[in-house]
């Protein structure tokens, strides 16, 4: 900026005062953001950056942009391409009930996820098959112990 979009108005008190109009131009010309937000080569330029699966610290880097810029135009890019954004509290949730091992990306942290649900589902699927070989009996979901018949022979 060389000075050419601000025009201050000395006051009487001899402090320099600037049109808010002006003011706001300059922010958004520094910030590379138009009225309604991003300017859209921005925008653009970061969204290809995200596609390329740049990191936002590559990102603000590369495009000389604030983390809050970068941040928000991700934002945008993730609610567009159909993503879900997870606060690091629930990315570190959900890490730790899965075995505490560190994930890459949202591919993999699913892949954990669904192993370790289905590695839950059968432990419950055999101890319950456990018990109705040993006792006749199965617990219930709330619970109580519930006899439990032979299984159906395959000739029936």
């Amino acid at each position: 900026m060389d000075g050419s979009e601000l025009h201050p108005v000395r006051s009487a008190d001899r402090r320099l005062r600037y049109r808010p109009e002006d003011v706001l131009r300059a922010v958004r010309l520094h910030l590379g953001t138009s009225e309604r937000g991003l300017d859209g080569k921005l925008t653009a330029r970061i969204f290809a950056l995200l596609r390329d699966g740049k990191s936002r610290a590559d990102i603000a880097i590369e495009a000389e942009q604030t983390a809050a810029t970068v941040n928000a135009a991700a934002a945008d890019y993730a609610q567009m391409a159909g993503a879900l954004l997870l606060p690091r509290e629930a990315v570190e949730a959900l890490v730790s009930a899965v075995g505490g091992t560190v994930v890459g990306d949202g591919g993999a942290l699913a892949s954990q996820v669904i192993a370790e649900l289905d590695r839950r589902y059968r432990r419950g699927f055999d101890e319950g098959r456990a018990d109705r070989d040993d006792f006749g009996e199965v617990v219930d979901h709330n619970g109580h112990r519930r006899p439990v018949g032979e299984p159906p022979s395959a000739a029936s």
